[in-house]
């Protein structure tokens, strides 16, 4: 069976770099024959690698240990799903899933029948191919994910860690990765292109949203895991392999408001085009630091792989690539619609950027310096939890204080005098907040934290108010009614709210536990994740007029 696994995925190889030349070859001639011939390389692709996978299950399943990935990972008394989840418990099993979901995802992208976004499609197609190409290189070449066991056991060493988020939380992980892949080949291909983007925008956007609540729910449930066994010091302590999770997120943040900037107003091309590369960029540097590249600790990583050399030649040539790409389209690059002020809702989208990207650059300069000081020959270079508290932590506090800043103006120009009649409410309830904390007693810090989140909480509440008010006077809705309608006649808008409503409860969960070891509060933190969860799910829900008009265009 170990054979004909690994003969699929030499096929699986051979078929992805022919669709990846085909597609290339065929940007400029535009041949329909070519596309077929591409796309239909990519299906084979996928049934190759999907017949590996489960030549892998069915060994897990039967406790085939002649395969060394099971012998290692599991044992005849472990239950089904930690057999089955011990395929992305190995080093090569973890990068197979990853590239499998990235297959399953294409054939998605490519069976869509949209016909705005054909030519797209077509040429994300071999963007994809590349990249599942280099996947099936990893696991065929740089690793063996068949190879065999070199002793015969009776039976395997099983996993240590058996817990409900170790099945969850790589599953949401990869998908995140697999979904920002695609979100990379879509946009990328469209400005291969030379696309405007206004016509397929809304499509990349569903991609965009699904992946940045997968990868952020992944996070949320990792921490639980941490949190839930006990020995790990707590739920978040900026290791290597957390923040290799959290910075792609954080980009995907800055990537789902500028799509949704752009889709409104024409606005920030240019940086959703960007964070689009940065942000899959990023999702491989996961695998880099977790083979090895910057962490060796076993317990939170796999040591002793030979893949880091192969993922970070792929990341040079990505963003090569990109870059080349960019450099040959700018002149498609300009946005349709400029503000007339900074001072605009459209400005406060781009400063909210600037200041998720600055958190980033901390938490990857962090991250990478230790790691490149010993590979320099220098001194270890220790950076501790302290260091990342004390300059991403404030930063990230702005940011939740922020949120509730960009509602409050207006599209293209504000005035000052409308920013303070907007903001009054706001800021009164979250100073009376934060004096009462502050009388309370209960600590200078939980005082800052009432303002710094309610001031962004009032700020929903307010909007809501105000949209709810405006229903009952022009539909003659019931208080009930004409909030609910209002959620629901605009998703986009008040899913996000509700978005940014799990994010302030996560923020209050992490500030009270962090200062004060309250595990009480931590409680808030899975809260806001089931809160962020529900806002993502609205937003992401489908339009019906939307679905219809494109019923109508196939």
């Amino acid at each position: 069976m170990a054979d004909i696994g690994n003969a699929s995925l030499i096929l699986a190889l051979i078929f992805s770099v022919y669709s990846a030349v085909v597609s290339i070859a065929n940007t400029r001639r535009g041949s329909i024959s070519l596309a077929a011939s591409a796309r239909n390389a990519l299906i084979a692709t996928f049934v190759l690698f999907t017949l590996a996978i489960e030549i892998m299950l069915y060994a897990l399943i039967t406790n085939d240990f002649d395969i060394k990935l099971v012998a290692i990972h599991s044992n005849e008394d472990m239950p089904l799903i930690y057999k089955l989840t011990a395929l992305y418990s190995d080093k090569a099993g973890s990068l197979m899933f990853w590239g499998w979901l990235i297959s399953i995802f294409s054939m998605v992208l490519a069976f869509q029948k949209r016909k705005t976004s054909i030519e797209m499609t077509r040429s994300a197609t071999g963007i994809l191919a590349a990249i599942l190409a280099f996947f099936l290189i990893l696991i065929t070449i740089g690793l063996d994910v068949f190879e065999k066991s070199p002793l015969t056991v009776t039976d395997g060493l099983g996993q240590t860690y058996q817990h409900v988020a170790m099945v969850m939380h790589p599953l949401l992980l990869f998908l995140g990765f697999a979904g920002f892949a695609i979100v990379f080949a879509c946009i990328l291909g469209a400005l291969v292109l030379g696309k405007r983007g206004s016509e397929w925008i809304g499509g990349i956007r569903r991609w965009a949203l699904f992946s940045w609540c997968t990868l952020g729910i992944a996070n949320l449930v990792g921490a639980w895991w941490a949190w839930d066994v006990g020995n790990w010091g707590g739920y978040w302590a900026w290791d290597p392999v957390e923040n290799a999770g959290l910075m792609p997120w954080l980009l995907g943040t800055a990537l789902v408001h500028s799509i949704a900037i752009h889709r409104k107003r024409g606005y920030l091309k240019h940086w959703y085009i960007a964070l689009a590369i940065f942000t899959f960029i990023f999702t491989l540097l996961s695998p880099f630091i977790t083979h090895g590249g910057l962490e060796e600790s076993p317990l939170h990583g796999f040591d002793n792989s030979p893949v880091p050399p192969y993922i970070l030649t792929f990341i040079i040539i990505v963003l090569a690539g990109s870059l080349g790409v960019i450099v040959w389209r700018r002149r498609s690059l300009k946005d349709e619609h400029k503000p007339l002020s900074f001072i605009s809702r459209e400005g406060a989208f781009l400063l909210t950027n600037l200041v998720l990207v600055i958190i980033v650059l901390i938490v990857f300069l962090g991250t990478i310096i230790p790691g490149v000081a010993e590979y320099l020959g220098n001194e270890e270079v220790a950076i501790n939890r302290g260091f990342f508290d004390k300059s991403a932590g404030p930063v990230l506090l702005a940011l939740v204080f922020f949120m509730g800043i960009c509602p409050l103006l207006g599209w293209r120009k504000s005035s000052p005098g409308m920013f303070r009649r907007n903001a009054l409410f706001p800021f009164a309830a979250s100073s009376v907040a934060a004096i009462v904390v502050l009388i309370s007693g209960v600590g200078n810090w939980y005082a800052l934290a009432a303002f710094v989140c309610g001031f962004p909480f009032f700020t929903i509440m307010q909007e809501w108010t105000r949209g709810t008010r405006a229903r009952h006077r022009t539909k003659g809705e019931y208080a009930l009614k004409a909030f609910v309608s209002l959620i629901w006649k605009n998703r986009p808008r008040y899913g996000g709210f509700i978005v940014h409503i799990g994010i302030i409860l996560i923020t209050i969960g992490v500030i009270g536990s962090s200062l004060h070891s309250d595990n009480s509060l931590v409680n808030l933190m899975w809260a806001g994740g089931g809160v962020l969860l529900l806002g993502a799910i609205i937003a992401f829900w489908p339009d019906r007029k939307h679905v219809q008009l494109v019923m109508r265009q196939n």
